[in-house]
C-alpha cells in the first residue's frame, strides 16, 4: 500500500474532495492510503503533522492552480519538501492541474503531471471526467510491476523527530501561519454568484464557437465560416461549404421558459433566436456551480453529468458540427 500525502491549497477545498470521492476504490482495494491535512485532530500541532506526513509519503500529490502558486506555505514548505523527497529517489512527487495557471515555468514542469498531457481537470466536459483520467493513471502507475527502486518499507517517524522538526522550523522561519486548509464548506450561491458565472458561460462558449470556426476553416480549404454578436447577450454563426450554407446556430443568455441559463438553437437567424434545441440550466453541488443539459443533444450523457464551462462549450459545438458530420 503505497502512502499519498496530497498538498492542496484552501481555496481548492472542493476539488481535493472530489478527487478523495474519485480515489475510493484505491482505497478500498488497499493501493493507497491517503493523507491530507484533515487527519489532523483539532489541538494536535499543525506544522509538525504535515512536516511528518512528507516525510512518510511514498507518493506526494501537488493539486495545482492558481492560489496553490500563490501560497508560500504550499510552495515554499510542501512543494519544496516533495521535490527534495522526490530527487532523492525517496518517494514520487505527481502534479495534478487542476486549474490553468503558469506552471510550466515552474519547477512543477519538471514532474509527471496529470490530467493526461497535462489538461486542467475543470478544462473536461465535467469534473468526473477529469478526476477519472487522474486516478486511472494513479492506478497504473502504483499497480505496474516495480521496474526500479520500490516504495520505501516504512519505519514509525515520531513527530519529535528531527526531520520533522526541521520542516516545521522552516515554516515558522518563512512566516507561515498555522492554519488547516481543509476550510471549505457547503455554500449557497448568492443571486450575483449565478448571474456572474452565467455571463462568464456564455463568454466562454462565445469564444470556444468563434476560436472553433477559425481553425475549422484553416483547415477545411473548401470550407467559410461566419461569426456574428448580434447582442451583448446573442451571437450566431454559420458553415458554408463550397457557397453553400450547410449549418447555422444561435446562442443567448437565457434558458428554456426564460430560465437563468443559456439556449442554442440550431438555426442563424436572429427572428428565431427563442426556439431551442438546447438549454443549459444552471445548477450547482454545493461547492461548485455548473451546468446541466436539459435536454442531452440526441441521447447524449451530458443530462447525466454537471458540465464545466468547457464541457458546456464543447457539447453545443458537438451539435452544431452534427449536420456537417452527416454529409
Amino acid at each position: 500500500m503505497a502512502r499519498v500525502f496530497i498538498s492542496y491549497c484552501h481555496a481548492d477545498q472542493a476539488l481535493r474532495a472530489q478527487l478523495d470521492i474519485h480515489m475510493a476504490m484505491l482505497k478500498r482495494q488497499a493501493i493507497v492510503e491517503v493523507w491530507t491535512d484533515h487527519c489532523i485532530r483539532p489541538g494536535e500541532p499543525f506544522d509538525v503533522h504535515i512536516a511528518a506526513a512528507l516525510e512518510e509519503a511514498d507518493v506526494i500529490l501537488l493539486l495545482v492552480s492558481p492560489d496553490f502558486l500563490h501560497s508560500d506555505y504550499c510552495v515554499t514548505i510542501e512543494m519544496k519538501r516533495a521535490l527534495e523527497r522526490a530527487a532523492a529517489g525517496l518517494a514520487q512527487a505527481v502534479a495534478v492541474i487542476l486549474r490553468p495557471c503558469d506552471w510550466k515555468s515552474s519547477e512543477i514542469g519538471r514532474l509527471k503531471c496529470l490530467p493526461t498531457d497535462g489538461k486542467p481537470v475543470v478544462k473536461f466536459a465535467s469534473l468526473d471526467d477529469g478526476f477519472d483520467d487522474v486516478v486511472a493513471q494513479l492506478r497504473t502507475m502504483l499497480t505496474k510491476p516495480a521496474t526500479g527502486r520500490p516504495f520505501p518499507k516504512h519505519a514509525a517517524i515520531a513527530a519529535d523527530t528531527e526531520t520533522a522538526r526541521a520542516v516545521s522550523q522552516s515554516v515558522s522561519s518563512s512566516g507561515g501561519a498555522r492554519r488547516s486548509s481543509n476550510l471549505n464548506l457547503p455554500r449557497k450561491f448568492s443571486d450575483i454568484d449565478r448571474a456572474e458565472f452565467v455571463a462568464e458561460g456564455l463568454a466562454y462558449i462565445r469564444d470556444y464557437f468563434a476560436n472553433s470556426l477559425k481553425e475549422l476553416e484553416a483547415r477545411n480549404p473548401h470550407v467559410k465560416t461566419r461569426f456574428s454578436q448580434e447582442t451583448a447577450s446573442f451571437f450566431v454563426a454559420s458553415v458554408f461549404s463550397d457557397g453553400k450554407k450547410m449549418v447555422g446556430c444561435g446562442v443567448r443568455q437565457g434558458g428554456f421558459m426564460g430560465g437563468n441559463g443559456i439556449s442554442f438553437v440550431l438555426n442563424d437567424d436572429p427572428q428565431l433566436s427563442n426556439s431551442s434545441n438546447e438549454s443549459l440550466s444552471l445548477t450547482d453541488d454545493e461547492f461548485n456551480l455548473g451546468w446541466r443539459a436539459m435536454f442531452g443533444g440526441f441521447g447524449g450523457r451530458e443530462r447525466e453529468v454537471m458540465l464545466t464551462h468547457e464541457g458546456a462549450a464543447s457539447h453545443l459545438w458537438d451539435m452544431f458540427v452534427r449536420p456537417l458530420l452527416r454529409q
